[in-house]
């Protein structure tokens, strides 16, 4: 063991049993005789080069004759393996096992009578024989001039020679004897004369001919015993297995089934058949009626026809799924399409007015999705520091509402929505809440949808839509590109309405310009005709003053008759009042004045109904015939007619009469309308 040791050992304490050199190197020698083990001192020449390398793998040698002492010699064959530590190789140690011991083992391996058994080393020298004068000699197959390395290739598995000698034919076998990891191996040699072989093969094959005979024997005993068991029920399943080759699945009885032998577990597995197609084919009607949840039990979970019919059914209801979520899907297209169209025509009509712009779209809206209630808030942004959502039309259970509301920037689910310009969906909405934070309404709907106006990121205002029933995805997409078409539609409206009242301020600013032009023209004239007839106003003012005098007293007379005039028109107004209801609009429809019987009627307040024009309370179906009527008292004629109007006591049938005001051209300028029960007539 290089540099381990410093020459002595406390297990030897005698200087005499060990070995030591300058190098550190100690090695004990041992060997057994009579079991016992003996040592035996080791010259340095004896040990040879190899104990002084370092080698890093097991290694055997061939057998040789080795002396331990001087007394005993016998043939072994040394095996050695590395001391390695950490990748440190320290030392080795070496094994010299006694070959003889290994004679009886080749002795034993006796497949046949005459065989030869023997062992080659890896020098291809014979190592084992059972003649011992061959051994050590190079190895030499009879009959031939191979030697182990002509036979014995590098990493050889297993090698059969035939070979011929004396004219008898042998043969040969090789195969390697690894010899641990060492990598090296050893080679066995079997020797079997071919006449051995196949006198022990010829046995077997006589023994299997009268073993054939006896069986042929056998079955056809057995074949004229069974005959007649097997040919009915194999008849009658021949019949089954015809039908069932025809097609004629449906009519098919099953076989009975006497025994449990093969006959019978073929009747039954027929009958197993039968059950199987029945069922498939009921199955089958189930798929082409349509039917793609039909369902079909089986126990053999390996059916391969009966996993196909589940996969057909399984596809054709994907398909049938796909076709119809495409049916649908192409439905919703059409719908939103119609949709758009419908709106575009309705917002190209309506872009010059705002409130019936969207009276228009939200009752079209409330129609179009089968809700029950809407509403549209447009910004009010006149006053820069007050900026609001008004409600510009309400629209409910078919009918139009009035309803005058404004809404703050953040106020409620309408202010909200303003502010952050997303929509707002609600599907799940506790009862009377929509009182509380929705903008119209007064049931308590299934959903609510609140849809920003805007385009291009500014928004002109909001929409409101209650319903008993969910909107669906490609609604809300539907609605919110309605807002961006209300929304641009809006913007135009309020442009045209801001370019219009613009030129009427610049035609008004023109036309003031040119009267003061004309007015400062008018003052030079008439300073110089001022300047002619100072002279001639002075000789006068004494007459002027006269007259004035007279012209104050006939005033006088002129007022005191205007008085009696205005009190006995104040009186018929009063008794007017208190017989008819009472209404003046202007030329346009605009209301400018009410009496108190006329607001009972309406169940509201004056300032709720200054301002409103009248078509803005009539069904939308009655506007154009009635405009018919107005065009005439327009033009000097009295309308007059009665029907029956909703009031809060009930149905009332009214008498009204459209009557026309002139100015003092001749021209109407506003309309009377007198109104009365005709009950109280």
């Amino acid at each position: 063991e290089p540099n381990a040791f410093d020459g002595k050992d406390h297990l030897f304490i005698n200087d005499e049993n060990n070995y030591s050199n300058s190098t550190g190197r100690f090695v004990p020698n041992f060997f057994k005789r009579n079991g016992q083990v003996l040592y035996t001192p080791i010259i340095e020449e004896e040990l040879g080069d190899y104990y002084f390398q370092e080698i890093r793998k097991a290694i055997v040698y061939d057998p040789e004759y080795y002396t331990y002492g001087s007394d005993l010699s016998l043939k072994t064959f040394a095996v050695e393996y590395p001391i390695i530590l950490n990748d440190t190789y320290l030392g080795l140690v070496g094994v010299d096992i006694v070959i003889d011991r290994y004679e009886d083992l080749i002795e034993s391996v006796k497949p046949y009578p005459s065989t030869l058994t023997q062992i080659i080393g890896t020098s291809g020298d014979v190592v084992l024989h059972p003649d011992a004068t061959a051994v050590d000699h190079p190895f030499v197959l009879k009959g031939t001039d191979l030697s182990a390395a002509d036979i014995l290739k590098e990493g050889f598995d297993e090698v059969l020679i035939e070979t011929k000698i004396e004219g008898k034919r042998y043969f040969n076998a090789f195969a390697p004897v690894k010899i641990g990891d060492t990598g090296l191996f050893w080679t066995i040699c079997i020797t079997v004369p071919e006449e051995e072989v196949f006198a022990a093969a010829s046995e077997v094959a006589r023994i299997w001919a009268l073993l054939c005979v006896l069986g042929i024997a056998l079955l056809l005993i057995s074949v004229v015993a069974i005959i007649n068991t097997i040919l009915h029920p194999v008849e009658g399943a021949t019949k089954v297995l015809m039908q069932i080759a025809s097609g004629n699945i449906g009519n098919i009885k099953q076989l009975s089934v006497k025994n449990n032998d093969e006959v019978g577990k073929m009747s039954q597995a027929i009958n197993t058949i039968i059950v199987g197609l029945q069922g498939l084919l009921r199955f089958a009607k189930e798929i082409g009626r349509g039917n793609y949840f039909a369902t079909y039990q089986t126990v053999n979970t390996k059916d391969e026809l009966v996993h196909e019919m589940m996969t057909m059914r399984d596809n054709l209801l994907a398909v049938s799924e796909k076709e119809k979520q495409f049916k649908e899907e192409d439905e919703q297209r059409s719908w939103v399409n119609r949709g758009l169209a419908d709106f575009s025509e309705i917002m190209r009509s309506n872009s010059h007015d705002l409130m019936t712009l969207s009276y228009q779209v939200i009752s079209k809206l409330v129609k179009y999705l089968n809700a029950n209630q809407g509403g549209m808030f447009v910004v009010n942004d006149e006053d820069p520091d007050h900026i609001f959502l008004e409600l510009t039309a309400c629209y409910a259970y078919e009918r139009r509402k009035y309803q005058k509301k404004t809404i703050e920037i953040g106020e409620g689910l309408v202010g909200t929505c303003y502010q952050e310009g997303e929509t707002i969906y609600m599907n799940d909405i506790p009862e009377d809440y929509i009182h509380i934070t929705s903008g119209i309404g007064e049931a308590t709907p299934r959903a609510i949808i609140i849809v920003p106006m805007k385009v291009d990121n500014v928004i002109y205002g909001v929409m409101e839509i209650a319903t008993f029933k969910d909107i669906l995805p490609y609604q809300i997409d539907f609605l919110e590109k309605i807002g961006t078409n209300t929304a641009s539609t809006i913007s135009n409206v309020k442009i045209n309405l801001q370019t219009k009242y613009l030129l009427e301020q610049s035609q008004m600013q023109a036309q003031k310009l040119s009267e003061q032009e004309e007015e400062m023209r008018q003052n030079m004239e008439e300073m110089q005709v001022t300047q002619e007839e100072m002279s001639r106003q002075n000789q006068e003012s004494e007459r002027a003053r006269q007259s004035l005098s007279d012209t104050l007293h006939e005033m006088e007379k002129v007022q005191k008759s205007l008085e009696d005039e205005k009190n006995e028109v104040q009186s018929l107004m009063q008794a007017v009042d208190n017989v008819f209801m009472r209404i003046t609009y202007d030329a346009d429809m605009t209301l400018l004045d009410i009496n108190e019987q006329c607001l009972a009627f309406h169940g509201m307040k004056r300032e709720d109904m200054i301002g409103i024009k009248l078509t803005q309370k009539m069904n939308p179906a009655d506007i154009p015939a009635f405009e018919e009527n107005w065009a005439k008292v327009l033009k000097g004629e009295i309308f007059k007619g009665d029907g029956v109007r909703k009031t809060s006591s009930g149905d009332k049938h009214v008498w009204y009469m459209y009557t026309p005001i002139k100015d003092a051209s001749g021209k109407v300028n506003k309309v009377l309308m007198l109104g009365r029960f005709l009950e109280d007539m």
